[in-house]
């Protein structure tokens, strides 16, 4: 019996190898790709959280030091000034950073201005339709009674101070802010005064009294809108 060869049913395969060429060339275009990227994902980091709110942080720390400072220098014109200011020539270095640490008016300047900004943060926090409607909800079916005739000169005593009660607290938290404005005003154009500067110097200084005074309540505002989206959400499923 003849043997003839046998022939393999299965076809060859072909292997094709990606040459040295061509793994250099992609490795190269995915570093160029990344290093022209690098802006707009620092922009995209940096208004998106978690990383807006650590910039927005950093502008309350950096305010927050410099209202501080203010109040520090307000107290004694003689104490160095440790925060950086563009375009402020007011021999500010950071070393100094280490005198007023040091020092307990500072830390007493530092406490002022925390509760002075504290309080104006709190009164720029926006009020939500949902809150501002539950706060009318909550008093919308309140009614002063009219005076009746021949009544008792105190009953109409309780019904006036009935009719007043409900804006004693309006009255109060409007004089307090009115009250914290005032003093960081005058602490801001102490600091950064605008008469007999030249028109340059005078801008300059119109630009950080208005930081100063509104800057670290306003990021502290923004810090608190940044972080809304961090916070979880508890999800109540119905029964």
């Amino acid at each position: 019996m003849a043997l003839g060869s046998k022939s393999s049913t299965n076809g060859h395969r072909s292997t094709t190898t990606q040459s040295p060429g061509s793994d250099a060339a992609s490795g190269i275009s995915r570093v160029l790709v990344l290093i022209l990227t690098v802006p707009a994902r620092l922009i995209n980091w940096l208004t998106t959280p978690p990383g807006n709110a650590i910039m927005i942080g950093l502008g309350v720390l950096y305010f927050g030091s410099v209202s501080a400072e203010g109040y520090w220098q307000a107290m004694n014109a003689n104490n160095p000034a440790f925060v950086p200011k563009p375009f402020v020539s007011d021999g500010a270095d950071l070393r100094y950073i280490f005198t007023a640490i040091i020092a307990p008016s500072f830390w007493m300047a530092a406490v002022v201005s925390l509760i002075v900004q504290g309080i104006q943060a709190f009164v720029l926090r926006e009020i939500d339709i949902a809150k501002a409607k539950a706060e009318y909800e909550a008093i919308k079916d309140y009614r002063v009674p009219d005076p009746e005739e021949g009544q008792l000169d105190l009953a109409e005593y309780r019904r006036k101070r009935l009719k007043a009660v409900g804006m004693r607290t309006v009255r109060t938290r409007g004089a307090l802010i009115a009250l914290t404005y005032a003093i960081d005003a005058g602490i801001a154009f102490w600091n950064y005064p605008v008469i007999g500067q030249s028109t340059g110097e005078m801008v300059i200084n119109l630009v950080w009294i208005l930081a100063s005074i509104f800057g670290t309540e306003a990021m502290i505002n923004l810090f608190f809108n940044a972080i809304a989206p961090i916070k979880p959400q508890v999800e109540v499923l119905p029964n």
